[in-house]
């Protein structure tokens, strides 16, 4: 819920420009940081990207989303597809919320990544220890360690691999 807020409030501030302007100014310190992990010449393209009018209107509908796609994949089975569900270690962006809903939504994020990791029969959980939500970009080894564990352990999980 906290994301389809915030989410909500970025949809709305670019229709007034608002989102270009904090975005020109490099006034998303986490983002900031999180563009300083990229190549140089990959850095302003993807900063370019990020507070158009259309980026913030497919996030924000990603989030009013989240509900349908978790309830699609609830209770579905993947059998003993290989499966490695990687949590962020830091929950982030939780300034301003109590700590009771701190330790909630911790709690929620937890269950839902163990909830997925039961998804196959050959399933496991990793947490990303130093990592937040951009685990790809954080812990970038992390990533290619269980995409080589899942692909190491296909033979025999698809039918159509050989």
């Amino acid at each position: 819920m906290m994301g389809r807020k915030a989410f909500k409030l970025l949809k709305y501030m670019c229709y007034f420009g608002v989102l270009r302007i904090m975005g020109k100014l490099h006034a998303f310190s986490q983002i900031e940081e999180i563009l300083k992990r990229f190549p140089k010449q990959l850095q302003s393209i993807y900063h370019s990207t990020l507070f158009l009018n259309k980026t913030a209107k497919a996030v924000a509908s990603e989030f009013s989303n989240l509900d349908a796609g978790y309830n699609a994949v609830r209770g579905s089975s993947l059998s003993h597809v290989p499966l490695v569900v990687i949590k962020s270690g830091n929950v982030e962006n939780l300034n301003g919320f109590s700590e009771i809903e701190v330790v909630e939504t911790k709690k929620a994020l937890q269950e839902v990544a163990e909830e997925m990791s039961k998804l196959s029969t050959n399933g496991e959980l990793w947490i990303a220890e130093n990592s937040g939500h951009n685990i790809h970009v954080e812990d970038p080894d992390l990533v290619v360690k269980a995409i080589n564990k899942v692909c190491q352990n296909q033979v025999g999980a698809f039918p159509f691999v050989r």
